[in-house]
């Protein structure tokens, strides 16, 4: 009689075909927790930065009523941190960055295209927006908004 110590091909391909129909039921879940997981990190990072402006705020030699007045746009979008003053230094400087350009590169979502800073001049209030393509809860798009 004939030992036979191996799976025969009808057993291989079964089993090919199975996990083939696992990764197929759960390549869309991941797909859908990886980019919770970056609108995440931009979320964290939103509040690093709202953290940041705050900081610099608190510092007199920085921080002025003339930061409120000079919004400056750009190719990438607007931003109350400006290149060469005092102010952006101090932000830059706490969160460990050179430039809004690097600032953009930190942001893991797709097609993040800004971000806002408002600083409410009655209340010195911060609340930072990076707009993109950020799913939400309701599967649409939104910006994030840390406030």
């Amino acid at each position: 009689m004939k030992s036979n110590k191996g799976f025969s091909l009808v057993e291989l391909v079964i089993v090919i075909a199975i996990m083939a129909i696992l990764v197929g039921l759960m390549a869309p879940n991941l797909v859908r927790y990886i980019e919770k997981t970056k609108v995440s990190h931009d979320v964290q990072f939103a509040d690093s930065i709202k953290r940041a402006v705050e900081l610099a705020m608190s510092d007199p030699d920085v921080f002025n009523s003339e930061s409120y007045v000079r919004p400056v746009s750009n190719e990438m979008g607007v931003c109350v941190a400006y290149a060469g003053d005092a102010f952006s230094d101090a932000v830059y400087e706490t969160l460990g960055l050179n430039s809004y350009a690097e600032v953009l590169g930190n942001l893991r979502s797709k097609d993040c295209t800004a971000i806002m800073i408002q600083i409410d001049p009655d209340t010195d209030k911060v609340s930072v927006q990076i707009n993109g393509s950020h799913a939400d809860a309701m599967g649409g798009s939104s910006p994030i908004i840390v406030k």
